[in-house]
């Protein structure tokens, strides 16, 4: 495998047909992506000197390797990525890449069956597609989740999705939104921080055995984690450097596990 970059090889509108639903593709079927999707992929090789275009059927952009060497990319309502190792393989586009939208587990089965859309009523007798945004993911070392932070001015949703050993079938994914400033969040435990879009804030989510654990004081909370809003007791940090006219995001779009 040589460097891959995101490029623009195509129109967006010009998808191709085995992303579409009618498709044979797996991830197709599973999840048709009609497009448009703005940028692919191109692989230089600094042995031949050779570019070679690659067409995904998710947009490329912001990207990260994980363990098994796939490049994993997000994108809105869904999330990508292209096996290297099966590329140089056979340098099939078709064979190379995956997707998945987010899906909640909102039956509770344990796996993801048929589900509602996001402008649908949750039906608790199936699970429920949600709609989020991926700018830019982040892999988790300890399980190889891909965590989400949210696109849009005030989108502060975490969204983290397990890719499961057969994807499509077996992707499913969480969703965790950030409670009301005012509600107190005990502080003790290991927090997971992400980037707000367009704000200048973190936001932090904190460990499960942290929420069931007996809140701790605004003094404590202070503390270890200084003043961060008003009131002393939202999950909210804003930074204190300066804010242009332009624009006001001092941050990178990263979750941090």
């Amino acid at each position: 495998m040589g460097v891959c970059v995101s490029e623009r090889i195509r129109a967006a509108q010009q998808q191709p047909a085995f992303c579409k639903d009618g498709s044979t593709n797996t991830f197709a079927k599973y999840f048709p992506m009609p497009g448009p999707s703005a940028r692919q992929i191109e692989m230089y090789d600094p042995k031949t000197k050779q570019f070679t275009s690659i067409d995904t059927c998710f947009a490329a952009d912001h990207n990260h390797f994980d363990e098994h060497d796939a490049l994993v990319f997000g994108q809105n309502n869904a999330t990508g990525w292209v096996d290297t190792a099966t590329f140089d393989k056979t340098h099939d586009a078709a064979a190379w890449q995956g997707w998945c939208p987010g899906v909640l587990d909102t039956n509770g089965e344990g796996k993801i069956t048929e589900w509602t859309e996001p402008n649908r009523p949750i039906d608790s007798q199936k699970d429920h597609r949600i709609e989020f945004g991926c700018y830019s993911d982040a892999i988790s070392p300890i399980d190889g989740s891909v965590w989400c932070s949210g696109i849009g001015a005030r989108d502060t949703k975490l969204v983290r999705i397990e890719r499961g050993a057969n994807a499509p079938l077996t992707r499913k994914a969480e969703m965790c939104v950030p409670p009301p400033e005012k509600m107190p969040l005990p502080v003790r435990a290991v927090w997971r921080w992400t980037a707000t879009a367009w704000s200048a804030e973190l936001a932090g989510r904190p460990s499960d055995d942290e929420l069931r654990s007996p809140p701790v004081q605004d003094a404590e909370r202070t503390e270890r984690h200084g003043a961060a809003v008003p009131g002393g007791s939202g999950p909210f940090t804003r930074s204190p450097a300066p804010r242009f006219r332009e624009r006001s995001t001092i941050f990178a779009r990263t979750c941090c596990i």
